[in-house]
Order: C-alpha cells, then structure tokens, then sequence
C-alpha cells in the first residue's frame, strides 16, 4: 500500500500545486469579470435601461470561455507527469517497484480526483455569483427560484449541476471517467515514443460538448456513445498482449 501512496505522493507533487494556481486564476478572472459586469448593469438600470437576468450576465462574464481555458491547462498539466517532458518524474517511476500497469491506474484514479475537484470549484464558484447577482440585482426582478431557473436555462450551469436531469450526470459521469484514463494513458504512449491521440480528442471533445440544455438529447447520447468507445478502446489497447506496455 505504501508504494501506491508514493506514486499518488508523486503526481501530486508534480502536478498539484500547478493545478492550484490554474484554479486560482480562473476564479480570480471570473469574479472579477462578473462583480464588473453586474455593476455596469446596475448603472444601466439605474439609468432607465433594463437589467439583465442572471444567465444572461453569466454568459456575459465568460465565465464558460475561462472555464474551458482552465481545463485544457490542468489537462495539460495532469498528462505531463510520467513522459520524457518531465524526466525526474519519470525516472522516479523507473525506480518505484510497481508496475507500469498499476502506475497506470494510479494515474487514472488521481486525474479523476483533480477533474472533480476542478468541477467543485467551478461549481461552488458558479453558485456563489448567483448568489451574489440575487443580493445585488434589483429587489423586484428576483425571488426565490432565481438560482434555481438559472441552472435550468443556463447551459453551462446546467451542465455542472444538473438537479434532477439524471440523464446528464450519467453523461458527466461518462466524461469523467473517459478524461481521467486519457490523461493517465498519455504519458504510458509517450514513453512508448506513440501520441496519446485519445487524451487530445477526449479533451477537445468535453470542451466543445461538455455545456448542454435540459432537453440536449443529442449531447447527452453523443457523449455516453464517444466516451464509452474510448474507454473500451484504451483499455483493450493497453490490455491486448499485441501492444502489452509491460513488455
């Protein structure tokens, strides 16, 4: 168990702080951009102008622009470790006795820890303009179901939470499991001189189609369908004995 928590210490300590200060600019670029955006809308109102509702100001801070920015970066970040493009972490794996399969999986279960961390963030960020937008907007253009309508009509909104669309999390589920053994089948290919083609596309992917409506049938099965044939597809090639890695 010891040398499990080692490779996990490792990764952690190759990757974690970056990811960190990734996190830490979006929120800081996000709120920022938001708290300026509800407040040119206060003076517009205040001027005579309408005011505009809570999923249009979120669309207009970018917050979903930033957000994809964000991710491909703490992507980037969590596929580095244990490639040629960072030797001393890929030396210390050389020496560790476990094997490169269980390195493998260890990878996987570390990038699917930062990927819901990530969303956390994102989520708990997302939540806290709502809340912030309902104590600032005007008292009689809010109520009660404000937030609560926002993550139903807002697409990226939903995406992150959405409620009662079970269909959804199931979607995001998907995603998430398919993102974390690309990321961890990345470094494995590289070491193997072979581009990690599945991390790239999976990547690409969830930032075109990872926002999607309440009734985005067509996403919701497009990306269980595209997740579901890489997963089956990296793990037969990293299981087939035609293309074992521990060879």
């Amino acid at each position: 168990m010891k040398k499990y928590t080692s490779v996990f210490g490792l990764f952690a300590k190759s990757s974690l702080l970056k990811i960190l200060i990734i996190s830490a600019l979006m929120a800081f670029s996000q709120c920022l951009i938001f708290a300026n955006d509800l407040k040119s809308e206060l003076i517009h109102y205040e001027a005579g102008l309408t005011f505009a509702n809570l999923e249009n100001v979120i669309m207009g801070a970018r917050i979903s622009l930033l957000f994809g920015a964000a991710f491909i970066l703490i992507s980037v970040a969590l596929c580095l470790p244990g490639t040629s493009f960072s030797s001393k972490t890929g030396y210390t794996l050389d020496r560790l006795s476990i094997s490169p399969r269980a390195i493998f999986f260890c990878q996987a279960v570390y990038n699917l820890f930062v990927y819901v961390i990530l969303w956390a963030i994102q989520l708990g960020i997302c939540f806290g303009l709502c809340v912030y937008y309902v104590k600032k907007a005007p008292a009689e253009l809010v109520g009660n179901q404000t937030v609560f309508l926002a993550f139903y009509r807002n697409s990226l909104l939903h995406a992150l939470l959405p409620l009662a669309d079970i269909w959804t999390w199931i979607r995001n589920a998907f995603l998430l499991i398919a993102l974390s053994i690309a990321t961890a089948e990345y470094p494995y290919k590289q070491r193997q001189k072979k581009l990690g083609f599945s991390a790239i596309a999976m990547v690409l992917f969830a930032v075109l189609f990872f926002k999607t409506e309440i009734v985005n049938s067509f996403n919701t099965i497009l990306t269980v369908i595209v997740a579901i044939i890489n997963i089956i597809e990296m793990l037969y090639v990293f299981f087939s004995e035609d293309n074992s890695y521990e060879g």
